[in-house]
């Protein structure tokens, strides 16, 4: 009796690491699909500190334009 209780437990258990290991194979297939998007969000963004440098230097030569002009 107690082999056919120990033997229900180990198939139990192996039940459960089965659904496991799937669960981690989604997961893994998940998370490659949500690295991929956010490389190509990446690849899509604007250099902000590329544009704001260019934005500063802009306005420096605006502001120092009238005092040059004198």
């Amino acid at each position: 009796m107690g082999f056919a209780r120990i033997d229900g437990q180990l198939a139990l258990f192996l039940q459960r690491v089965e659904q496991s290991d799937g669960q981690v194979a989604e997961l893994k297939d998940e998370v490659a699909g949500l690295r991929q998007e956010v490389e190509e969000l990446k690849r899509g963004r604007w250099p902000l500190p590329a544009v704001g440098a260019l934005t500063g230097l802009a306005a420096l030569a605006i502001a120092l334009g009238p005092l040059i002009a004198r």
